[in-house]
């Protein structure tokens, strides 16, 4: 992603140069179309009153030849600039793109990661489900209920207590 964002970055750089480069020369046909304009009207006035046609051609011809190359100039850069506009397009598609690549990447990682998670808690709760099975059979072997020893007389004792133990059925007093 790093790649796609500098060819971004570089691309759109290069479109922004090109467009003050537009402007700078935008203004230079308004001058140059000013100043055509300019020589227009002082040919006319020279022409009335007498001046040298093929002096007065020759400059003109000059500012209009000047104009027609910066407008042809101007016309190129325009090109230049859409060329520009589509390439920029395209860094800006493929880093999008690359943008959700990574974050399709990232969901994946987690995803598989919250897998792992409940796998694992489902293997601790089949251990916990088989660790009750087997206490729940050996109650019911032993005659145990509710998870507590029924109360028993002690046989040595005569006293009632809460536990005898069930391997080790000596009296103990509670």
């Amino acid at each position: 992603m790093k790649a796609e964002k500098k060819t971004y970055k570089n691309e759109k750089e290069t479109l922004l140069k090109l467009q003050d480069r537009r402007d700078e020369i935008w203004l230079r046909h308004e001058s140059a179309r000013s100043e055509l304009g300019d020589a227009k009207e002082i040919f006319g006035k020279e022409l009335v009153n007498g001046g040298d046609i093929d002096k007065l051609s020759v400059s003109l011809s000059h500012k209009e030849s000047a104009l027609t190359i910066i407008a042809g100039g101007l016309a190129e850069l325009n090109s230049q600039i859409a060329a520009q506009q589509g390439v920029v397009s395209e860094a800006e598609v493929a880093l999008a793109a690359a943008e959700t690549t990574a974050t399709m990447k990232l969901t994946i990682k987690d995803a598989v990661s919250l897998i792992k998670e409940l796998a694992n808690a489902q293997v601790g709760i089949h251990k916990n489900i088989q660790r009750t099975s087997r206490m729940q059979s050996l109650r019911s072997q032993h005659g145990v209920r509710g998870g507590q020893e029924p109360p028993q007389m002690c046989r040595t004792a005569g006293v009632r207590k809460r536990s005898c133990g069930l391997q080790n059925r000596k009296a103990t007093l509670t």
